[in-house]
C-alpha cells in the first residue's frame, strides 16, 4: 500500500478507527473518497480534497486538511450516516461541536464556500436546532469547565449558519 510505503503505519492501539495511521509520531487520520477501500465514504471527501488547505505544523510539516466548511459537512455527514439519534453518544457530534467552538473563521468559511456545502450545511443546522436533544447534546460533548454560555454561544452559531445568505 501507498502509505505503508512512505512510512505510515497503522494505528493498533485500543479504540483507534480504521482510518488512523501513525506517521512520525503523528497520528493520521486518513479517509479514502473511494468507498470500495474502507466499506463506506461520504459525499464531501471528493469536494473537501479538491478544495483542500496547506496547514504548517509546529515543527515544520506541511499538510493538507479540509477547509472548516467540509470538514463540518464530512462530519455531519458521518453522523447522519451512523444513525445519529442520539446526539450524547455520537463521536461525529463531539468533532462537530469542537469545530463549532475552536473555529473562529467557519462563519466566514462558509459564507465563501461554494452554493452546494452552503446549502447542504444550512439545510443540516436547520435540523439540528429542530432536534430536542440538542442542548443535553451539545452540554455534554464540551469539555468539562467550559463556560456556561458555551452552550447557548454554540446555538446561535448554528442559527447564523442557518440565516447566511
Amino acid at each position: 500500500m501507498i502509505l505503508r510505503a512512505l512510512g505510515f503505519k497503522n494505528d493498533t492501539s485500543k479504540g483507534a478507527p480504521i482510518c488512523r495511521w501513525v506517521y512520525q509520531d503523528i497520528l493520521v487520520d486518513v479517509m479514502p473518497s473511494d468507498s470500495e477501500v474502507l466499506g463506506f465514504s461520504n459525499i464531501w471527501y471528493d469536494e473537501g480534497i479538491e478544495n483542500k488547505i496547506s496547514k504548517t505544523l509546529p515543527d515544520g510539516t506541511e499538510i493538507f486538511v479540509f477547509p472548516p466548511e467540509y470538514y463540518l459537512a464530512a462530519k455531519i455527514e458521518a453522523h447522519i450516516g451512523r444513525g445519529g439519534n442520539d446526539l450524547r453518544q455520537s463521536h461525529d457530534f463531539e468533532d462537530i461541536i469542537y469545530i463549532l467552538d475552536n473555529c473562529s473563521e467557519l462563519l466566514e468559511s462558509i459564507s465563501n464556500a461554494n452554493e452546494s456545502v452552503k446549502a447542504y450545511l444550512k439545510e443540516e443546522c436547520s435540523k439540528l436546532l429542530k432536534n430536542e436533544g440538542l442542548t443535553e447534546g451539545i452540554e455534554s460533548a464540551l469539555p468539562n469547565g467550559s463556560e456556561e454560555e458555551a452552550t447557548e454561544i454554540i446555538i446561535e452559531l448554528i442559527q447564523n449558519i442557518v440565516d447566511i445568505e
